[in-house]
């Protein structure tokens, strides 16, 4: 299963079209 933060990163590249994952 995907990490809470694996899934948190893959909500940034939906809302924003990017690859990269948004870090705090």
């Amino acid at each position: 299963m995907l990490s809470f933060d694996d899934f948190i990163g893959a909500d940034e590249v939906f809302l924003t079209g990017n690859m990269q994952k948004s870090r705090p």
